[in-house]
């Protein structure tokens, strides 16, 4: 019998490779690469990466696209698997193969990228790759366009003023 918990984990391992990159054809494609102006104000920022990684008791970040670990966060989208589940989980063990299984995924867009046309490759990406064992269904919950100001805003001035004014220090 198809076990539905493998299908779903052969599904989701298609989506990245061994280098954390997103497989979805299209995924990056409407990514702005940085240019110097992105890259100079990266540079400003005050990042203990080695700090961060002591927070959250991790010995090092997850791998994809971007040098660092602002690029990552800042400038190209994301893929995770939010939550997972199926079959039996409690004590002991149980020798059944699970009825069903399901992952909640989220996508964390960048500029310049649409939600309709993501949520389109994902589930394109979906159909190409599924074994055709298993009845499939795919609900999307909510989106939203990404949203970011230019650094050459015309409001840059008065934020900055006002943010300085509030904290006492300069923002970054």
């Amino acid at each position: 019998v198809p076990n539905p918990a493998w299908e779903l984990v052969q599904i989701l391992a298609s989506m990245k490779d061994h280098n954390g990159a997103v497989t979805i054809d299209g995924f990056y494609e409407d990514v702005k690469e940085l240019d110097e102006q992105d890259r100079e104000v990266l540079s400003n920022i005050p990042v203990d990466e080695d700090q961060i990684k002591a927070d959250l008791s991790i010995p090092g970040f997850a791998d994809g696209p971007g040098d660092t670990h602002l690029e990552k966060n800042l400038y190209y989208p994301t893929l995770n698997i939010s939550g997972f589940s199926s079959g039996y989980t409690g004590d002991g063990f149980q020798n059944a193969v699970p009825n069903t299984a399901r992952a909640q995924v989220d996508i964390r867009l960048v500029m310049n990228q649409t939600p309709d046309d993501i949520y389109e490759n994902f589930v394109e990406h979906v159909n190409d790759v599924q074994s055709g064992l298993i009845d499939i269904s795919i609900s999307r919950h909510a989106s939203r366009k990404p949203d970011r100001a230019p650094l050459d805003t015309p409001l840059l001035a008065s934020v900055t003023s006002a943010l300085t004014d509030v904290w006492g220090n300069e923002p970054i």
